[in-house]
């Protein structure tokens, strides 16, 4: 195993090192290295990306956002106008944002990608504690996954499978 790779184990450590509140969350782009907050748009004629392109269109009930992100638009002298979602709208929410935080992970090319895999670790967390599960709980199912069906440092594409034999007695 390589010093660069990371596991499930560090990975849920991480959310113990910075022990935050995990009750809403979402993103606040950060300045990148070379400034920008933000990766340059990228415009297609009818192509929708990230999670819009995951969601049915017309879904305008907003997003989910870090607890802080109201008191930081306020800050900005705008005005946030946010709700507090029920336990299984926060859950369906924690999916979309998990699957929206994937997705700008998957083309994180501008900006630091620590920051996204944050985000991914933090929704986890979150949406875990939607299911009563502690982050101990999930690195030790994670543990047991990795005993019984391995990592992921050997880099594997299953390509496809032969065909069951078939056999006389079967």
């Amino acid at each position: 195993m390589s010093s660069r790779s990371v596991n499930a184990i560090s990975v849920a450590s991480l959310y113990v090192a910075v022990r935050s509140p995990v009750s809403r969350i979402a993103t606040t782009r950060w300045p990148s290295r070379n400034g920008s907050t933000a990766c340059p748009p990228v415009s297609v004629p009818g192509c929708r990306t990230g999670l819009s392109a995951l969601l049915p269109k017309g879904d305008t009930d907003g997003r989910l956002v870090r607890d802080r992100i109201p008191e930081i638009i306020r800050r900005s002298g705008r005005r946030p106008r946010v709700t507090t979602l029920d336990e299984q709208a926060c859950r369906k929410a924690l999916h979309d944002k998990l699957l929206e935080e994937a997705a700008e992970l998957r083309v994180a090319h501008c900006h630091d990608e620590a920051v996204e895999l944050a985000d991914v670790v933090e929704i986890v967390v979150a949406l875990a504690a939607t299911y009563d599960l502690t982050p101990d709980t999930i690195t030790g199912a994670a543990r047991r996954e990795r005993a019984e069906r391995g990592g992921f440092e050997m880099r594997l594409r299953l390509k496809d499978t032969d065909p069951k034999l078939r056999t006389p007695w079967c």
